[in-house]
């Protein structure tokens, strides 16, 4: 567990014996950091440094699950857990084992935790930290919600937290929404830590959060991977490739995977999905294993500044 700015962050780091990178995974709506102990997991085998955390008011961290009254709350959270990690475990480059510059650090957000990490990148842009984030990468970020259901859910809050305030709303469970691997589909239901209800509040906050990174994000400083779904059906993929076209950044790429859900990391091709993470941070910021020759320079995109694919499952460009 880390001490935060708002209580207690439950913490689990995968250290790797001589890492090429470091990654920090901010995990998703109702998720936490057990989700993803099998990317974590495979990143360390790979050769790369990669961090868990739950977000405050989800998992075992601070705040009561499925209300969030502020995203500020998540985004200082995540901040926290960057700050710790770049100090404690990122060695100085003068430390006596540190051998040098350290490995550069990544940081990979999915749906809502890709919200809070897109609005976190701008925090850490505009304010003097002790730690530096190479590269973002965004997966199936939360950037939009269909139209009808954002104004019917919109007019539900209002008029609830008019009323009742204190309510909490029924979250559907339905895995098949998020992963074709039907495998993964009874954890959904059987996990104690994920929450079965929102608040009005939360919902409010979720979308004036989307509504702030649309009108206020506008450029980026870091290289840019954005990762979605061609079977997309939990966020609104119109809104986020509208805001990626419009965003200004040193490198930006898009890649669409067919036939794939909102989970890519909980899909069947899930390790094709983290190869092409790793071939392009390995690309952009010029990092690689130590056993392993330099790369041909193809990655998961195009070379151009701001380049679009589509891959199928298997990760094959089609």
């Amino acid at each position: 567990m880390l001490e935060g700015p708002h209580g207690t962050l439950a913490f689990r780091s995968y250290p790797a014996r001589k890492p090429w990178l470091h990654m920090v995974i901010s995990h998703g709506f109702s998720e936490h950091l057990c989700w993803w102990d099998h990317v974590a997991r495979e990143l360390q085998e790979g050769g790369v440094s990669a961090y868990l955390f739950d977000h405050y008011h989800h998992g075992r961290s601070s705040g009561r699950r499925g209300d969030v009254s502020d995203y500020n709350v998540l985004c200082e959270g995540l901040l926290h857990v960057l700050e710790q990690v770049g100090a404690r475990e990122m060695p100085a480059p003068d430390a006596p084992s540190g051998g040098g510059t350290p490995a550069p650090l990544v940081l990979l957000g999915h749906s809502n935790g890709g919200l809070v990490a897109l609005r976190a990148m701008k925090m850490l842009e505009e304010r003097s930290l002790p730690v530096e984030v190479s590269a973002l990468v965004l997966s199936s970020p939360l950037l939009g919600l269909p139209p009808l259901l954002e104004k019917m859910g919109m007019l539900l809050v209002n008029t609830v937290l008019r009323l009742v305030p204190w309510m909490h709303l029924p979250v559907a469970s339905r895995p098949w929404r998020l992963t074709r691997d039907r495998r993964v589909w009874p954890r959904y239901y059987k996990d104690p830590l994920r929450f079965k209800t929102i608040t009005p509040r939360f919902l409010r906050e979720m979308v004036g959060s989307y509504t702030l990174a649309h009108n206020g994000i506008t450029s980026l400083k870091k290289p840019l991977l954005y990762l979605t779904g061609e079977c997309e059906k939990v966020v609104y993929p119109p809104a986020g490739r509208g805001w990626f076209e419009k965003l200004a950044a040193p490198e930006k790429n898009l890649v669409c995977y067919e036939r794939l859900n909102h989970e890519l990391f909980n899909e069947p091709e899930w390790r094709a999905v983290l190869e092409d993470v790793l071939t392009w941070c390995s690309r952009v910021l010029g990092c690689r294993p130590a056993d392993v020759e330099a790369p041909p320079g193809q990655g998961p995109t195009p070379e151009k500044k701001g380049g679009k694919a589509r891959r199928s499952a298997r990760g094959k460009r089609s």
